[in-house]
């Protein structure tokens, strides 16, 4: 089953950042297959995309990382929850936001 992508995204425009270079260890990541480990189900959190095994909303996962915690206190707090599965997050974030247009927001702007 598809899962739902959020039509009408939006979000502020930001400065170009530095290039970082090359990612360290990059050779050696391991790239995990989300579809593996995302899912939606209509019964689970009104179909969300979660962590298969578990109720955590990919968004929530996020939103917690966004708030500044670390891959280690998530995996601590959550213990259903499996590196894998945290990787998977991130990789099914990246390929909805390869299929969403973004839009900048102009404060004040009518």
């Amino acid at each position: 089953m598809p899962l739902p992508s959020r039509g009408g995204v939006a979000a502020r425009k930001r400065a170009p950042r530095a290039d970082p270079g090359p990612c360290p260890n990059f050779e050696q990541e391991v790239h995990v297959n989300w579809e593996e480990h995302i899912h939606s189900d209509p019964a689970i959190l009104v179909g969300k995309p979660v962590v298969r095994g578990t109720r955590l909303a990919v968004e929530f996962i996020l939103e917690l990382f966004a708030a500044g915690w670390t891959p280690e206190q998530v995996l601590e707090s959550y213990p259903t929850l499996t590196e894998d599965g945290l990787r998977a997050v991130f990789a099914y974030a990246a390929e909805v936001m390869h299929s969403e247009r973004l839009y900048p927001i102009h404060p004040g702007a009518a």
